[in-house]
């Protein structure tokens, strides 16, 4: 993959990478970025998990922040997905 910063390199090696996986070729990668060792894998397990590689954890859903939103969302899903 192509290395980047970590949310350009997360986006660009998740539609490389996904699409293969979701062809059915392939059940590992190699993420590349400029930072630490340890996100390259976080990313990488996240793309396999999403793409459905991966059978582990939780699969956390939340909305996205409208208006309509009148407690912190985004407070409460990252204590949730800190603590799973």
């Amino acid at each position: 993959t192509e290395a980047g910063t970590q949310f350009h390199s997360t986006i660009k090696s998740s539609i490389a990478l996904g699409s293969l996986l979701l062809d059915g070729i392939g059940d590992t990668m190699r993420i590349s970025m400029t930072g630490e060792l340890e996100k390259e894998i976080e990313v990488g397990r996240a793309i396999l998990k999403d793409a459905g590689i991966i059978k582990e954890g939780l699969n956390i859903i939340s909305c996205p922040t409208c208006g309509r939103i009148e407690a912190d969302l985004v407070s409460a899903v990252a204590e949730v997905e800190k603590a799973t």
